[in-house]
């Protein structure tokens, strides 16, 4: 029997309709991934927008407007609260002036920045918003140290050598100022500035020194009328010239010398020799028991461990 070949159908070169070419996968996820993002941002802008546009109605509301009386700040029974804030208000008026509102950038850190340029803050130790439209500030005030002759007037400083003008200070701040001595500088140069120190050297020593006997009571048992502050300053020294003197009442002269604080004020330098605040303030009231007020005694030289002193009848 004849066998029959079975003929081979012939491959055709065309392929079949629904066969992908190799590039057509990953244009369509290319092209979804891309469409999702358009998508995505286009919701992202359009939230943006709407947050902005919330955002201006927030900031442009009346109630989030600010005015220099929206700041405030407690301050202390030595100082003059009304006059002080005026002072203060209208020296904030260029950060808060028109169209300033409570969410301003940088807010506090611009009013801090303004008030330090007056001399009567030494610190701001915190401002604060409250909502809608207050802001509330603490302050370390300068505070009264001192009080100086000069003129034939009293003007009173701290212990950094700033005036503080009564206008703007409450005298007596303590029960202390009435018998508060008076610093003496027979040198200084001219009446306080508005602003900055009268004295850089001297008169922060007197202060200091002032401030050191109040604190230690001395006021109570000597009558110290005055601190004299002239030769204050190892370029100030002439001879045997004590840089600080004391001057009682009764008339008595305690040359007291140099002080610890001298380690503190720049360009000073205290003499190392010299017995410590604490030691001369202890001769010093063991020299009150045998004389009351130091009623007798012409001076007292406390500057040296072997301390001298003249009787008025010598």
């Amino acid at each position: 029997m004849a066998k029959t070949r079975k003929k081979k159908k012939k491959k055709s070169g065309k392929r079949k309709s629904g066969t992908k070419r190799w590039w057509q996968g990953p244009f369509l996820v290319l092209l979804r991934t891309t469409s999702w993002l358009i998508v995505i941002g286009a919701l992202f802008t359009g939230l943006l927008m709407g947050v902005d546009a919330v955002w201006n109605v927030f900031t442009e509301h009346p109630s989030f407007a600010l005015t220099p009386q929206s700041f405030s700040f407690n301050t202390p029974e030595y100082v003059k609260e009304r006059e002080m804030k005026k002072i203060l208000r209208e020296h904030i008026d260029e950060v808060i002036g028109e169209d300033a509102h409570i969410f301003d950038r940088n807010l506090t850190e611009n009013i801090e920045e303004r008030l330090l340029d007056l001399p009567w803050p030494a610190e701001i130790k915190e401002i604060r918003r409250l909502l809608p439209n207050k802001l509330l500030a603490r302050i370390d005030f300068r505070k009264p140290a001192g009080k100086v002759m000069f003129d034939r007037r009293i003007y009173f400083v701290d212990t950094d050598g700033y005036h503080l003008p009564d206008s703007l200070y409450s005298t007596p701040w303590n029960t202390e100022a009435p018998r508060m001595p008076i610093i003496v500088h027979e040198r200084l140069g001219g009446f306080p500035p508005r602003v900055g120190r009268w004295d850089a050297t001297a008169l922060p020593v007197g202060a200091r020194l002032c401030r050191f006997l109040i604190e230690k009571n001395v006021l109570n048992v000597l009558d110290i009328k005055r601190i004299n502050v002239t030769d204050v300053g190892t370029e100030a020294r002439k001879g045997d010239a004590s840089d600080v003197l004391l001057e009682t009442g009764g008339g008595a002269t305690v040359r007291w010398g140099t002080t610890e604080e001298y380690n503190n004020i720049e360009g000073l330098e205290r003499r190392v020799d010299e017995p410590t605040d604490e030691q001369k303030l202890r001769t010093l009231l063991d020299f009150s028991i045998n004389y009351p007020d130091l009623e007798g005694i012409r001076h007292i030289d406390l500057r040296f461990r072997r301390v001298t002193y003249t009787l008025e009848s010598s």
